[in-house]
């Protein structure tokens, strides 16, 4: 235990999540129980400081008179408690609402064991039990325990040779309020009202445990918020509460309305509920804890049956834990009941994950199938225009060959104007008639024949490419024959 309470404080001094400024939230509860013919018990509260409230503890812990602390064959037990919130400092880990130098007063104040810190600043969830007693102020043996949930951390100790109960609740901060500009959650409220209706069992340990029990419990319950998201992603996805998908139209993906942006919307839902869950699930898990801890009497009774004495002390534990026992079923009940409807939320959350999923695909698979719809028109439109634009070349082609095959014969017609026909004679072609043809037809064949070439350049190019391609080729063949011989 040294060693680990060694690893614990070099862990705490390393931690430096602290904010003073949440302190001026801290309360202390004391109450006061006397077994006699009787059974008083004396229930206080009061706001108190970061400055003082160590010295508000001290003034608490102040040695009774001996007639209070045992008169009267009466046995007496106590109970302070310290509660504040997590820190508000914005971070996103939550950190401890005090300062660092005065949260380590009030556990060594309050005999809790060092080896709490660990689970305190590394958030741990579940409970834990440092039973190895360990030396008191008081005198006898000391036990610490640990309980960290959802909701809060709790951590107190217990003296089994004077019964005095003393820790430390630190509340986690719920949503805020913005009407009163506070923590809008219920732990630190319920869990004081409970104490103050159970303020004569407070000789047993696992006080503190049980009415962190009931309080974690009665707000484990499945949460209608989960419901009314279940229905919103039926809605979205198309399928219904039970996870079964509800008839769909020829296009659900279009005619139901489902677009991406709701698909988005959904899956950010399903993952925050998703993860709502996992927490949920975590709570139920550690109140299985608490209620098998609260079960199991061997630890505490061994402890106490180690103590000179103390007859008196494990009857009123005994008494307590049958006042604890009695509703002990019906939460666990309760526990199975919340632990069934979180497996359900949690299997139509999954089945509407897939369905998402599913429509997405649908969604993209549209939208793809569209989308080669488009390009096939568009390949068909830029063909029609090919055919039309190649219908268009054919026709200049023709009219250029034509005005080839006359602008020569033109030419030469205008330029010699002289006149080579006699219309007014018997012999109308003149004997010189011949020169037109000589060098028109020459001159035409010649323009046809650059026309050629010009148009095909390119193959011919090509041609002689390849050509000389062919020729390197058996050249190397030639070539590697030889050397191989």
């Amino acid at each position: 235990m040294d060693l680990l309470r060694q690893t614990a404080v070099s862990i705490y001094d390393a931690y430096d999540n602290f904010d003073a400024s949440s302190a001026a939230e801290l309360k202390i509860v004391r109450i006061n129980a006397e077994s006699g013919d009787s059974d008083t018990a004396t229930y206080e509260i009061e706001d108190v400081s970061e400055a003082d409230v160590l010295s508000r503890i001290s003034s608490a812990l102040a040695p009774k008179s001996e007639t209070r602390r045992e008169h009267a064959g009466s046995t007496t037990a106590s109970l302070l408690l310290v509660s504040m919130w997590t820190s508000s400092n914005g971070d996103a880990c939550e950190g401890i609402g005090i300062s660092k130098a005065k949260f380590l007063g009030l556990i060594d104040a309050l005999d809790i064991d060092r080896s709490a810190l660990q689970p305190i600043v590394n958030n741990v969830f579940g409970l834990l039990d440092f039973s190895e007693p360990t030396s008191s102020s008081a005198g006898g043996s000391t036990s610490t325990y640990f309980l960290g949930d959802t909701r809060m951390e709790l951590i107190w100790s217990f003296n089994f040779a004077t019964s005095e109960t003393k820790g430390i609740l630190i509340a986690r901060r719920g949503p805020l309020d913005f009407k009163n500009r506070r923590p809008n959650h219920p732990t630190v409220g319920g869990i004081l009202a409970s104490l103050s209706q159970q303020r004569r069992n407070i000789f047993n340990p696992y006080t503190l445990l049980f009415v962190a029990l009931v309080q974690g419990t009665r707000e484990a319950k499945p949460r209608a918020t989960q419901s009314d998201r279940a229905g919103v992603f039926g809605r979205k996805t198309g399928y219904n509460d039970g996870g079964r998908p509800m008839a769909k139209p020829n296009n659900p993906a279009v005619s139901s309305g489902t677009t991406l942006e709701s698909l988005t919307m959904a899956v950010t839902h399903i993952e925050a509920l998703t993860a709502s869950l996992a927490t949920d699930e975590r709570q139920i898990d550690t109140i299985d804890s608490m209620l098998d801890a609260l079960s199991d009497q061997s630890a505490w009774r061994q402890q106490l049956d180690c103590m000179p004495k103390t007859v008196r002390r494990i009857e009123l534990c005994e008494r307590d834990m049958r006042v604890f026992s009695a509703v002990l079923h019906p939460l666990r009940q309760q526990n199975a009941a919340s632990r069934s409807a979180l497996r359900c939320t949690a299997a139509q959350t999954r089945s509407q994950s897939d369905a998402v999923s599913i429509r997405a695909l649908e969604i993209f698979t549209l939208r793809a199938q569209e989308e080669a719809r488009m390009n096939r028109d568009m390949a068909e439109a830029s063909r029609e225009i090919a055919e039309a634009a190649k219908r268009d070349t054919a026709s200049m082609k023709t009219i250029a060959v034509m005005t080839m095959a006359f602008l020569p014969g033109t030419f030469f017609a205008a330029l010699f104007s002289l006149p080579s026909l006699r219309w007014d004679q018997a012999d109308v072609v003149t004997d010189r008639f011949w020169v037109y043809w000589v060098f028109t037809l020459p001159v035409t064949a010649f323009v046809f024949l650059i026309w050629m070439v010009l148009s095909y350049d390119d193959g011919f190019r090509t041609a002689l490419d390849e050509y000389q391609r062919r020729k390197s080729a058996k050249l190397a063949n030639s070539e590697h024959r030889n050397n191989t011989w």
